[in-house]
């Protein structure tokens, strides 16, 4: 497939919220069967993730290329989409112009009014219409008039404000926001500045963050048999004494590269090292996920090599072997009932760089 064809298929599976419109899409513009068509129509695609266009992601992109930030590169990638096919004719100098002007305008205007005064330079002069100030990404293409009040209001008109989101985690954080809000205004006095972070689960929906929980509680239940196991050896609390205790019990007391035993009197010596499975010069993954424990001596070998790298260079009929003894160490457990994905690291052959 071309790099349309397949832009078409994720636009397609992303954007169209009903089962059957999707499945009549893939039996008349990509020609698909009925059996074909079904299943694509049966594949569902996270929309926490990616809420533009390619088109939109591919204008942002051209000034975060030039280092504008985001949040101004929104605003440009508007204006290029605006003037749409004139601007692949506008000289670099121009453009560079276009890019000056408004970063000035935002300087000069961040506190007191930046999108009436963007749509004064389009308009004015850059002889923009109506319809083109339309086209401006995230915008809204509208000054709102708005006064600084004291504190959040309270009322029915207002918590029906609320109400109308969708989202039941967002109403309930906004209810509580106001309500911490006006009870620090009510003691301290007024608020210069709120810094507001959205967490990304702010997108997921009630299981799947019942399902973040339980993993939250698993990790901290875990942390605390570390710092219980590391001072009934006596060894200090160190970042690096965790993460070998982590590793230990992931790889179940095992070097996966020697399948030798690893006794935890060793456990926080010279003798046992932490190692990466896919190197950091290559995959620069520096996650607990891409690491795990190694005899040192053997460490040395690896010599930034990947697990199959090595042993396909040292003894090739050697290495299914070596994978039946990880998959077993790298087994799903309660404590690590992820801890197959760590096999898939080690087995993996060629490292992707998209």
């Amino acid at each position: 497939m071309t790099l349309s064809e397949r832009e078409d298929v994720w636009h397609a599976l992303y954007f169209f919220n009903n089962r059957e419109l999707l499945q009549n899409h893939a039996l008349q513009k990509w020609g698909l069967g009925e059996d074909a068509s079904q299943k694509i129509a049966e594949v569902m695609v996270d929309k926490r993730y990616a809420p533009i266009s390619t088109k939109a992601a591919k204008n942002i992109l051209y000034f975060l290329k030039r280092g504008v930030s985001y949040q101004l590169s929104v605003v440009l990638a508007g204006v290029k989409n605006s003037l749409n096919k004139v601007w692949d004719n506008i000289e670099e100098n121009d453009i560079q112009f276009v890019i000056n002007r408004v970063l000035d305008l935002y300087k000069e205007n961040v506190n007191s009014g930046f999108i009436p005064k963007l749509k004064e330079f389009l308009l004015d002069e850059m002889q923009f219409s109506d319809f083109q100030i339309k086209k401006l990404y995230g915008l809204q293409a509208q000054s709102l008039d708005f006064s600084v009040l004291e504190k959040f209001p309270y009322g029915a008109k207002e918590d029906k404000e609320i109400i109308d989101f969708k989202n039941p985690l967002l109403k309930n954080t906004l209810f509580q926001t106001r309500k911490i809000i006006n009870a620090l205004v009510e003691k301290y006095g007024g608020i210069d500045e709120l810094k507001v972070e959205l967490n990304t689960n702010l997108k997921t929906n009630k299981f799947q963050r019942y399902i973040y929980r339980l993993d939250q509680r698993r990790v901290a239940k875990n942390r605390e048999r570390y710092i219980k196991r590391i001072g009934f050896v006596s060894e200090n609390l160190t970042q690096h004494n965790l993460l070998k205790m982590e590793l230990w019990e992931e790889c179940k007391e095992t070097c996966p590269f020697t399948g030798d035993p690893i006794p935890l009197a060793l456990l926080f010596t010279d003798k046992i090292k932490v190692v990466y499975l896919q190197p950091w010069s290559i995959s620069l993954n520096d996650s607990t996920l891409n690491k795990t424990l190694c005899y040192a001596e053997f460490s040395k070998k690896l010599d930034s090599k990947s697990p199959y790298q090595y042993f396909n260079e040292q003894d090739p009929a050697q290495w299914e072997g070596v994978l039946e003894r990880v998959k077993k160490i790298f087994s799903n457990t309660l404590d690590y009932p992820a801890n197959h994905k760590k096999f898939r690291k080690f087995a993996k052959r060629y490292h992707h760089r998209n």
